[in-house]
């Protein structure tokens, strides 16, 4: 694999080569890995992700006219061959639902035509982060986008403004009825640190974490099973949460606690939406209680929280697959101290809290496990929180 610099060096170059000048800057978005609390922020919930360093950058620079051009860099190797920009005028950007990768971009421009971006750009985007592996790619491409364009026009817009639009471009131009997880994670992060995030008021604090000074490694099993949330029943997930809403007369789950969880489940005569309902009352406590078990160093108690979380998205909330349950059952019976699907599922990756020095067993063991099953072999690595989005100062 490429180092970084490498990478970034070719990526400059076919900027050079596509369109004859250097790029004005390069902007740098992580992907993510959710530790808890899963399908809670589209429900007004709490969340604990973390940015990665596997990342999306995006190589612009600005044109005079209303032009905007766009390529995505598949290979970061010498020789290396791109795809023909595409284009499009500014005035013919519009809000609609798009099947390709062009619908973050493009909506993202299309907002952004709003907050003051009047000329078009020049634009190579190339990507670290594997397609539907669970470790929000979608979001790292509009989050690079989204910050080096209100960079490069001077627009203004805070992060948290960033984040909203594109969870605006998610949810419009995409179709993917997501919450404002997976960009303020990108956008926020902050190295050895998660971001216990409130998503009722959009407010954050940094929880340190670091599981290697305790002696445990927090292993990222992606099985290679790739999900499109866009096509998937992520829709049918968020439109049963809603239907939860109108029967109970609240406007958010988050109006539910675990107190009146079981007077809550009552109104509701649908044993699917019961579940539903069930697991997001109850992922939302375990947010909070993994947060007091990091700040009180309790991973055996994290652990079992993570597996509870994994149940819970399994049984009630059904959105795992049977390679994430594999890799979760696997890991625990090789005594891990818990392990959970991570991401919106329907396939993409799980996390494993892994005494250190386990770890290698562990991936063994999984391996084994999906060969004799006839999966497809999962990748791993040990992930570290990272630094947040930002411009790659170094390089223009």
């Amino acid at each position: 694999m490429p180092t970084h610099a490498t990478s970034i060096g070719v990526a400059i170059q076919s900027f050079e080569n596509t369109y004859g000048v250097r790029p004005s800057g390069i902007w740098r978005a992580p992907g993510r890995v959710n530790l808890i609390g899963e399908h809670t922020d589209y429900n007004c919930g709490l969340v604990l992700p973390f940015a990665i360093s596997e990342s999306c950058f995006a190589l612009m620079t600005p044109r005079n006219d209303q032009l905007m051009r766009i390529c995505s860099l598949k290979e970061t190797t010498i020789p290396v061959t791109i795809e023909s920009p595409h284009e499009i005028h500014l005035d013919a950007l519009e809000p609609k639902t798009m099947s390709t990768w062009l619908a973050y971009p493009y909506g993202i421009a299309y907002l952004l035509t709003h907050h003051g971006m009047k000329t078009g750009c020049d634009i190579v985007v190339y990507s670290q982060i594997p397609i539907g592996s669970g470790l929000s790619s979608s979001a790292a491409l509009a989050c690079s986008l989204g910050l080096g364009l209100c960079e490069l026009y001077s627009l203004g817009l805070s992060r948290l403004d960033i984040a909203q639009m594109v969870r605006q471009v998610e949810n419009t131009f995409a179709g993917v009825p997501s919450g404002i997880l997976d960009p303020l994670a990108s956008l926020t992060g902050k190295l050895d640190n998660l971001v216990y995030l409130d998503t009722l008021d959009n407010s954050y604090r940094y929880i340190p974490f670091n599981p290697t000074s305790c002696d445990l490694e927090l292993l990222l099993i992606d099985s290679n099973v790739r999900h499109r949330l866009s096509t998937s029943q992520y829709a049918q997930r968020s439109q049963e949460c809603l239907e939860i809403c109108e029967n109970l007369s609240v406007t958010s789950l988050r109006e539910v606690s675990l107190d009146n969880l079981e007077s809550a489940l009552e109104l509701i005569s649908s044993p699917v939406l019961k579940r539903r309902c069930r697991h997001v009352v109850t992922e939302n406590r375990r947010v909070e209680l993994a947060v007091e078990c990091i700040e009180n160093q309790d991973f055996v108690q994290l652990g079992a929280l993570l597996t509870q979380g994994h149940e819970s998205l399994r049984d009630d909330f059904e959105v795992s697959v049977p390679e994430l349950d594999m890799a979760v059952e696997v890991a625990i019976t090789r005594g891990c101290l818990g392990a959970r699907m991570t991401g919106g599922g329907f396939g993409g990756s799980a996390i494993a809290l892994v005494p250190k020095g386990s770890s290698e067993a562990v991936r063994k063991a999984i391996s084994e496990a999906y060969d004799k099953h006839g999966y497809a072999l999962p990748d791993f690595s040990i992930p570290r929180p990272s630094q947040g989005a930002t411009r790659q100062e170094d390089y223009c």
